[in-house]
């Protein structure tokens, strides 16, 4: 049986799952950075919920409700993701 250190690997890791790169650009800054997709993220955030203590449950709402604020209108391209990247995935919810 996995330790509750390496479960919480695993779904920090899960979160990860066909992350997406985006470019932040500012006048004398540019970079790209990799953030999780945002399907994988709230399902991460969903399946730790239960281990997380009281603060930390509470940021994971602010967070799930900040992602489907940010990303709610394309709620419909975000389950195709689910479907074909993130559920598909070795590590991913048949896991």
């Amino acid at each position: 049986m996995a330790g509750e250190g390496e479960i919480r690997a695993r779904l920090v890791d899960f979160g990860f799952t066909e992350e997406w790169a985006i470019d932040v650009e500012n006048p004398g800054f540019a970079a790209r950075v990799q953030i999780a997709n945002p399907i994988a993220f709230l399902a991460q955030k969903i399946l730790i919920h239960r281990r997380r203590e009281r603060q930390g449950r509470a940021k994971d709402i602010l967070y799930i409700h900040d992602t489907l604020e940010v990303f709610g209108a394309q709620l419909q391209e975000l389950a195709d993701v689910w479907r074909n990247e993130v559920a598909a995935h070795p590590r991913g919810a048949a896991r």
